[in-house]
């Protein structure tokens, strides 16, 4: 028997059915739990040695052809993973006979990391250990660690290029530039040279060689002579380095070349901004006019542009000179009611209130559904004090846009403020108006709060009262109704009633 029960019975000894199935039960649990431990610690060997066999996968890659890349990021993100960064690049270091940059002194021994001395070269060690250096931004051993490399790769391209970055980093600007021709001169792929020669050109120009720095942005251009996307990358270039001028040129000229609309488009708005830089904001203007000519008023980018005019004037605080540009602009675009809209809006921050709602009006009539230019008006009216032209709006604009909660509150609450009407008439048509709030949602409790909230601005405390209590009505569950209306019978002074609604909350 698995327990041998006594003949007298102790009250301590007494072992139930009970307890025999609940240490069962803990046994088993225990069994089940190390056997799952177990089975993960196996499933976790297994992915590992998986990683392992990946990561020298890629590092088998990145040996043949260092270089930074997806196989430079997997090996780079494999030693991250297990904290192996150091020992990694002290390991290279060994196989590139680099033993003066090793961050430890001693033969690495690290059983996570392959048996570099059957398979890699000191060439490629050496272009690794400084590619890791470059990475963690130690210029000084980059630069040994590159030199090396060069020494033992002198016909790599990749490598003198990378000589090059390191020697910027290092502030050698003297030495960086030859590093880099010498890395043209081994004829790299094309998006390299790419690369290469923008390096050159930006090195050149921070150590104030300007005049070497256009030859080497020329000297590409002629490697690639009729690639527009080069154009473009260059003239990008010059424009982070403050060669306006110089990029203006190249963006003009992919302007006029570009078979590709969205292409000739960005150009302009490139040479727009340029021109801005320049001290021309007339000749940004035409050009932005000129573009926009060519497309749907609808587009973004059309709206883009006219922002761009306006920014134009707005940063040399000249607000008459853009009034004028949309009244001469509008006059060869009589239907355009988005430009009467912005000389509405401009006229409006002169304080010209009058010509401001002329302009709206105007617009409004081209596009009478149009929410957003009724909206524009409204504001204009409300600042002007005209309420019941503001009121008309809504009521014209209530046939078209019915429903609009922020209409409709934004309307009853110009009734509320009418001083020229009697107090009872402003609260009659304000509440009418609100009243339509809850049109098709008498079930909503949210909106039934939200009617009564504004119907306590008006004054009118039973409406609000019986709304308060449809909403909790409708959802008996939710204590914030009750909240709402014992905080409004307190107000109300009725506190014996407020007191009441609050004990049902709990």
């Amino acid at each position: 028997m698995l327990f041998d029960l006594p003949k007298r019975r102790h009250p301590v000894a007494r072992i139930t059915p009970f307890l025999i199935h609940s240490f069962l039960t803990v046994v088993v649990s225990y069994v089940a739990s190390t056997t799952d431990v177990a089975f993960s610690a196996g499933d976790e060997r297994v992915d590992d040695a998986a990683a392992v066999q990946k990561y020298q996968q890629f590092l088998k890659v990145l040996v043949r052809n260092p270089r930074y890349g997806t196989a430079y990021d997997r090996v780079y993100e494999f030693h991250a993973s297990r904290g192996t960064i150091q020992a990694f690049h002290d390991a290279l270091a060994d196989v590139a006979g680099l033993p003066e940059l090793k961050t430890k002194e001693g033969q690495v021994a690290d059983s996570s990391l392959p048996e570099f001395a059957t398979w890699l070269d000191p060439g490629s060690a050496a272009m690794l250990v400084g590619m890791l250096d470059l990475q963690h931004v130690h210029g000084a051993s980059a630069v040994a660690a590159c030199e090396r490399a060069a020494q033992l790769r002198p016909e790599d391209a990749i490598v003198h290029w990378y000589l090059g970055k390191a020697r910027v980093m290092h502030r050698q600007l003297d030495l960086a530039p030859d590093s880099f021709e010498r890395a043209i001169t081994f004829r790299p792929a094309k998006t390299d040279l790419l690369e290469i020669y923008k390096e050159l050109a930006r090195t050149l120009q921070s150590s104030q060689q300007d005049a070497q720095a256009l030859n080497a942005w020329q000297r590409l251009e002629s490697v690639f002579p009729g690639d527009l996307r080069v154009k473009e990358q260059i003239a990008i270039a010059l424009t982070q380095d403050g060669r306006w001028q110089d990029a203006l040129a190249r963006y003009e000229l992919l302007a006029n070349e570009s078979t590709n609309p969205e292409q000739r488009v960005q150009a302009n708005l490139a040479a727009a901004d340029l021109m801005i830089q320049l001290g021309r904001p007339q000749d940004a203007i035409l050009l932005l006019e000129l573009q926009a000519a060519t497309l749907d008023v609808d587009s973004w980018i059309f709206k883009e542009i006219r922002r761009r005019i306006e920014a134009t004037f707005r940063s040399r605080d000249d607000l008459p000179g853009l009034v004028g540009y949309y009244e001469t602009w509008i006059k060869g675009h009589p239907q355009d009611a988005d430009a009467m809209a912005r000389l509405g809006r401009t006229l409006s921050l002169q304080t010209q209130a009058t010509a401001a709602a002329a302009w709206y009006r105007k617009a409004i009539a081209l596009a009478p559904s149009n929410a957003e230019l009724r909206e524009s008006l409204i504001e204009q009216l409300v600042r002007d004090d005209q309420l019941p032209d503001a009121i008309a709006q809504y009521e014209q604009m209530a046939q078209f846009d019915a429903g609009n909660r922020d209409h409709i509150e934004a309307w009853g609450q110009l009734y509320l403020s009418r001083k020229d009407l009697p107090f009872a008439e402003r609260q009659a048509k304000a509440a009418a108006i609100w009243e339509q709030l809850i049109i098709a949602r008498t079930d909503d409790p949210a909106a039934l709060s939200r009617l009564a909230e504004l119907l306590r601005r008006a004054e009118l405390p039973d409406r609000a009262l019986e709304l308060y209590r449809q909403a909790i009505n409708k959802a008996p569950l939710e204590p914030q109704y009750r909240e709402y209306l014992g905080e409004y019978l307190y107000r109300l002074q009725r506190k014996d009633e407020a007191i009441t609604a609050w004990q049902e909350i709990a």
